[in-house]
């Protein structure tokens, strides 16, 4: 089993082959990262609860100061998995499993229809997997 950051790392690398530029972002394991929220600041954190830090996986962090309006990434249509009729690069073309499926049904489809496609293995295997 791979480590969280080589996973990440293999997803990255993948999103950046698509196309995606993440040049402002980095993702990385968020379990040693602060907890503050700004609104923890304003209301207090024991009214909010808190997220075990031991279990919150890996985040998207600025890399730069942004501004309001700035583009934080973009990701090409060919790294989108959707479902029938959507513009994206797995899933537009795949029928639904069931008549009346829904579109979480629709979209399990298809994720599950790309486990033996090994062009989308980095994302399926960065998935949460609860």
């Amino acid at each position: 089993s791979r480590s969280i950051m080589g996973v990440t790392d293999d997803f990255v690398a993948w999103c950046e082959a698509k196309g995606a530029d993440l040049s402002k972002v980095e993702l990385r394991d968020a379990t040693g990262s602060p907890v503050t929220r700004p609104v923890d600041l304003i209301l207090g954190a024991e009214h909010l609860g808190r997220v075990d830090a031991a279990i919150r996986g890996r985040g998207v962090f600025a890399r730069t100061a942004m501004s309001k309006g700035d583009v934080v990434l973009s990701v090409p249509y060919a790294a989108c998995i959707g479902t029938e009729g959507l513009r994206c690069g797995a899933g537009r073309d795949q029928s639904p499993p069931f008549e009346g499926a829904s579109a979480a049904a629709r979209l399990a489809w298809t994720l599950l229809s790309l486990r033996s496609d090994a062009d989308w293995a980095p994302y399926l295997v960065a998935l949460p997997h609860s």
